[in-house]
């Protein structure tokens, strides 16, 4: 519920909704992006889950522990349909699953991009990006499913790479 200048529930009950697809038998950390819901002046949280019958991999009972949660203001990625802004990359905050395809959106005029990991700022994954045409739009497309291992990585690449510095990561 947000009671801030764009009221949530607004006159036609509408709500904000976001799902999370949770792993089982596992802590899950969720991390939930809220730009384009009205979040000013947020009144109420609540969580529901929906369930459609027995899911294969569940068991006879469901069990959910909420802890920890926090409001932070962060800088929003300017995203209009799927354009977004020059020289960024966007992605899910919450991460991608380890064997997962992996893939980020740019809007760059960079051919190339690495994945660097956070902690040791080694090279882990390079590659060419993509160029894709489409009902959506003209974009790039950076893929980096073939990384398996799970960590923590930032995406870079450059606007000219023999300036030695990288223009985004």
């Amino acid at each position: 519920m947000n009671n801030g200048a764009i009221k949530i529930p607004d006159e036609y009950s509408g709500e904000g909704f976001n799902a999370i697809n949770l792993e089982n038998f596992k802590w899950n950390t969720c991390l939930w992006e809220i730009e384009s819901i009205a979040h000013d002046k947020i009144k109420e949280i609540s969580f529901q889950i929906h369930r459609y019958g027995k899911e294969p991999s569940g068991g006879d009972e469901l069990l959910f522990e909420i802890k920890d949660i926090l409001f932070e203001e962060v800088e929003c990625d300017v995203v209009h349909g799927w354009l977004c802004a020059p020289e960024e990359a966007v992605f899910p905050r919450s991460g991608y699953f380890t064997n997962g395809t992996k893939t980020s959106i740019a809007n760059t005029a960079s051919s190339d991009f690495e994945i660097i990991d956070a902690n040791t700022k080694q090279i882990v994954f390079n590659d060419d990006i993509k160029r894709v045409d489409s009902f959506n739009g003209s974009f790039a497309v950076l893929d980096f499913s073939c990384l398996k291992t799970p960590g923590c990585y930032r995406i870079r690449f450059w606007k000219n790479k023999n300036s030695g510095f990288p223009y985004r990561q």
